[in-house]
């Protein structure tokens, strides 16, 4: 398992958890391979699963996919399981929009939040995945490289209208308004036919590199299956206790997985495809161009911030992060060198 380090932001912990390097994430306290249960849905290709850095034993063939882009974009949709108890669920940017005010650089609540830890403002539990139709944004981004190949990547981005962060010291640390998480699978192109080759799951400052068909996490036919983590919605291959950062100042930072809400994304996936011009556009999952009016988020300035400016700033942490930068502006998109 491969793990690769994003750029640090302004704070610290900004996420707050950028402070300390980790060799490996850990379960339960211990690094290395970890073991998972099949989930109780029981329709998974793995019964059990292990996370291990130098798994061999491929489980799943890949096989070539032919058709459209948003063909196949559907097809390679994951599913993502809500921690049982979430409470900060995702959502569309039209949900989004209706709280929020747009400034020059920015979005921000409609109303200042009453502290850096609050998280009250309409809109903030967005909307649960199974009572509403929630999209997931596919970002295309072609011509990746690796190895001196040139493969296509697809780029699952999941909104979430707020980040609940660590209860540390009395307190809650790295809280934020707007959060965009991502999954991605990387492709071997032939003409028409796609051949899945590895996947890549976001977790916070770094990410989870697997091959495709290795034994390390489960599928549901074609799909991924993936856990969010409570709150911050870190997206893991595993359902489980995960320490991933351990900061002198705050001590241990945990996320906890698990077998809850399941959001098939593949019932409502928006693909997004970069023009000729450079810029952004999209169609929607039932074929509707310009979806959500997308091609005026989609092309926002490199610097403009899904959220609220940082508040509570101690010792270098902030209690409450800046909203994060947009899906098109993310290493996963822009760096043709980078798999995350």
């Amino acid at each position: 398992m491969e793990f690769r380090r994003r750029v640090k932001p302004r704070c610290k912990s900004g996420s707050m958890f950028s402070a300390i390097q980790h060799p490996k994430i850990q379960r339960n306290g211990n690094a290395g391979a970890v073991s998972m249960n099949q989930p109780a849905d029981g329709d998974y290709s793995v019964v059990r699963a292990r996370w291990s850095s130098d798994a061999t034993h491929f489980v799943r063939q890949a096989k070539p996919f032919k058709g459209s882009l948003r063909d196949l974009a559907k097809a390679y949709a994951p599913r993502v399981h809500m921690h049982p108890p979430e409470e900060w669920f995702p959502s569309s940017v039209s949900f989004l929009a209706k709280y929020v005010v747009r400034k020059p650089d920015r979005y921000t609540t409609q109303m200042p939040l009453d502290s850096p830890s609050s998280s009250d403002f309409p809109g903030a539990v967005g909307q649960r995945p199974d009572k509403a139709s929630v999209p997931v944004y596919a970002v295309v981004a072609d011509n990746e490289i690796e190895a001196g190949k040139e493969f296509t990547d697809i780029v699952y981005f999941m909104l979430y209208p707020y980040n609940r962060g660590k209860r540390k010291i009395d307190t809650m640390w790295g809280n934020h308004v707007g959060d965009w998480e991502h999954f991605t699978v990387r492709f071997n192109r032939s003409d028409t036919d796609y051949v899945p080759v590895k996947v890549s799951f976001s977790v916070h400052d770094t990410n989870i590199e697997l091959p495709w068909g290795a034994p390390d996490f489960l599928t549901v036919d074609t799909h991924v299956v993936a856990f969010e983590a409570k709150g911050t919605h870190a997206v893991f291959p595993a359902q489980g206790h995960f320490v991933y950062k351990n900061i002198a100042v705050l001590g241990s930072l945990i996320d906890d997985t698990g077998t809850g809400v399941a959001w098939d994304t593949w019932n409502n996936v928006v693909l997004v495809t970069k023009e000729a011009s450079g810029k952004y556009a999209c169609i929607g999952h039932d074929g509707t161009r310009n979806a959500e009016d997308c091609k005026r988020w989609l092309n926002y300035p490199a610097e403009f911030r899904w959220g609220n400016a940082e508040e509570g700033r101690i010792a270098g942490h902030c209690r409450l992060e800046q909203g994060p930068t947009g899906p098109t502006t993310k290493a996963a998109v822009t760096d043709v060198n980078r798999f995350d």
